[in-house]
């Protein structure tokens, strides 16, 4: 497909989607294949994917907040403290989790130019 064949469309044309999508089902399938270093922590105990919950998006163990969710929160400058505080079932290492997923997530992700 081309863009401009998609511009008059309502899809939303985005050529890096398909491989994000591979690159986040990699990390979800192949665990074993995960850069894990010792003092990093294993985000694979507190983060899951449910596709029960939230359409499968990861979240947070026995909540139903995802964890682009808590990574918005800190990026919109939310402290740790106040997060635990507006989501008391919340600790810290589940903050610390989202984070290590995030970076599993982006650590994987490749990008390939499409040929115009």
């Amino acid at each position: 497909m081309k863009q401009d064949a998609l511009a008059s469309t309502n899809f939303d044309y985005n050529p890096w989607r398909h491989e994000r999508s591979r690159a986040f089902l990699e990390v979800a399938i192949c665990p074993n294949a995960l850069r894990v270093v010792d003092d990093k922590m294993k985000w694979q105990e507190r983060i899951v994917l449910d596709p029960e919950i939230l359409v499968g998006k990861p979240i947070v163990k026995g909540t139903r907040l995802a964890v682009e969710f808590i990574i918005d929160l800190l990026a919109e400058g939310w402290s740790e403290n106040e997060i635990s505080q507006n989501y008391p079932g919340l600790t810290r290492e589940d903050i610390h989790a989202c984070l290590s997923y995030a970076s599993t997530v982006l650590h994987a992700e490749k990008l390939y130019p499409l040929k115009s």
